[in-house]
């Protein structure tokens, strides 16, 4: 074996305890598993125990973050289902447009005065602190049992913002190379990349919802790597026909694959979770590494006023005018305002800025990336760290409880926890039922309890009850031996409904709490008649 594949091995090694140890700590301790990788990253970098040499990765670096934020970008759009958050659409496209826009401006200003760089850079700086990111977002609202409408505005935003980010970035950076792209040219390069962007998105999307809703011959084990392909093929297209709109298409492909009842989008998800984690993990260690602390330095005392105004002012600034006519209340919209973490895009495109200005004799790359970083790195340590404190201090972590079966009785009873304004999540596998609960408001899943990604996506850990309300027992008895099998949800958070008196005691036996449907009517009636 060559020394050079004993590198390789070992750098993939190295990657994948890096990914298995920060997740285990994460869930553990309920730190971000981002603050973590940054950690990991600093630590066997240069500026730690020089264990990762960035010169080994350089040159290859621009392609690898490429293709990661590609396929972290569809994820987020795969997990927006745009016929579920019809309540919320208005805000959160309100909350992307307008807020980015304020966050730019506000941004862009503060870094200009405080700072005193150059127009263009502060504006660059501006753009790329726009994007609050789904990597970033998307672990930090797992770890939190957010009501249904604030989850999905965040992720929404998460994932849009980075492609509006990317594409005024650009717009940017082209102006610090060329000097050209102002007024109408502005304008122009901005509606090219959102165009080609969403054609191709929406082309690729529909292509593939075709194959897999006419064509039978795509197997569970082809759909995955399928799926990939075109992921890949969309985001390159998009960047050859329209430069910087790759991270737009690919996020509208996964949203349109995300909004359609496509028969195997349970195993794509499944895949593409795997993947994402690992992308994740990669890219923010191998960006991390490259850290510098002189150039952190530079930016001194301005870097943390800047971040400071960020974080303190703008922010909530942004979310205040966007969302003041919403139905959100104040609360909430605090919550929104606390919640700006910056992720993946912003840094690794920063760094590729940074490099090609340096390739090109223009000055400033330095202090755009130690300036980055230190956006980053406070963002995410006081979003990640405080948000379970800041959730609980504004009282957006409602009692949550999940109904399985929405029949009859689970549809009456999802609609009284509703009206109480707590969480309320049903799951059933009939999709005419799923709709009728998503009409009224609540929140409901069409699928099956044993589907390994519904025991994931419906956060059982972290509810305060499940009721088990199918009306067969011998149904009831397996969905309880399989919460008790593969989650942690202790069983007095169980609550069964009985069928027949005579099951009774197999139940007991299990320590679920019962509900005997005979018992229950007679109790009513004799309080009736006393």
């Amino acid at each position: 074996m060559t020394q050079s594949t004993i590198l390789a091995v070992a750098f993939v090694i190295l990657f994948l305890w890096i990914t298995i140890l920060t997740n285990l700590v994460s869930k553990k301790t309920n730190i971000p598993s981002i603050t973590l990788l940054l950690l990991c990253g600093i630590l066997i970098g240069p500026e730690g125990f020089d264990i990762l040499d960035p010169g080994m990765y350089i040159d290859w670096l621009s392609a690898i973050v490429s293709i990661g934020v590609a396929i972290i970008v569809f994820d987020g759009g795969l997990h927006i289902d745009l016929k579920r958050i019809k309540d919320i659409h208005d805000d959160a496209i309100k909350l992307t447009i307008i807020g980015s826009i304020i966050t730019f401006i506000g941004a862009s200003i503060v870094t200009r005065l405080v700072m005193d760089i150059p127009w263009n850079l502060a504006c660059l700086y501006g753009a790329l602190v726009m994007a609050t990111g789904p990597t970033v977002i998307t672990p930090i609202i797992r770890n939190l049992n957010l009501n249904y409408r604030l989850r999905k505005l965040l992720e929404f935003e998460g994932v849009f913002n980075d492609a509006f980010s990317v594409i005024l970035s650009a717009l940017m950076f082209e102006w610090i190379l060329s000097g050209v792209s102002t007024g109408a040219g502005a304008l122009s390069f901005i509606l090219q990349r959102i165009f080609f962007g969403a054609m191709i998105g929406i082309a690729c999307g529909t292509v593939l919802y075709l194959l897999y809703t006419r064509l039978k011959t795509v197997s569970n084990q082809t759909v995955r790597y399928v799926t990939l392909t075109m992921i890949l093929v969309c985001y390159a297209t998009a960047e050859v026909l329209g430069t910087e709109s790759g991270i737009l298409a690919v996020a509208l492909f996964g949203m349109i694959l995300g909004s359609t009842n496509i028969p195997y989008q349970s195993m794509i998800k499944e895949f593409k979770n795997d993947i994402v984690v690992f992308m994740i993990s990669l890219i923010f260690v191998l960006l991390a590494a490259m850290i510098e602390f002189d150039h952190i330095l530079t930016t001194g005392i301005y870097g943390l006023v800047i971040v400071g105004c960020i974080i303190g002012v703008i922010r909530p600034l942004a979310v205040r005018i966007a969302l003041r006519n919403s139905k959100f209340n104040e609360n909430e919209k605090m919550f929104v305002s606390f919640i700006g973490p910056k992720g993946v895009v912003p840094v690794s495109m920063s760094v590729y800025f940074a490099l090609r200005m340096s390739d090109l004799g223009i000055t400033g790359g330095e202090t755009l990336v130690g300036l980055m970083f230190i956006t980053v790195i406070i963002s995410v340590t006081i979003c990640g760290g405080l948000s379970s404190y800041v959730a609980n201090r504004f009282e957006v972590i409602p009692m949550s409880t999940i109904i399985i079966n929405g029949d009859k009785i689970g549809i009456l009873l999802a609609d009284k926890i509703h009206q109480r304004g707590n969480n309320v999540t049903v799951l059933d596998e009939n999709s005419d039922r799923c709709k009728i609960l998503e009409d009224s408001g609540i929140h409901a899943i069409c699928g099956d309890i044993m589907d390994k990604n519904i025991l994931i996506d419906m956060n059982f850990d972290k509810c305060q009850h499940v009721i088990v309300n199918t009306g067969r027992d011998d149904t009831n008895h397996f969905i309880c031996k399989l919460l008790q099998m593969h989650t942690s949800i202790s069983n007095d958070k169980i609550i069964v409904r009985i069928n027949d008196s005579e099951n009774n005691e197999i139940f007991e036996k299990m320590g679920t709490r019962i509900m005997n449907k005979d018992v229950a009517t007679a109790t009513i009636l004799d309080n009736m008649i006393t």
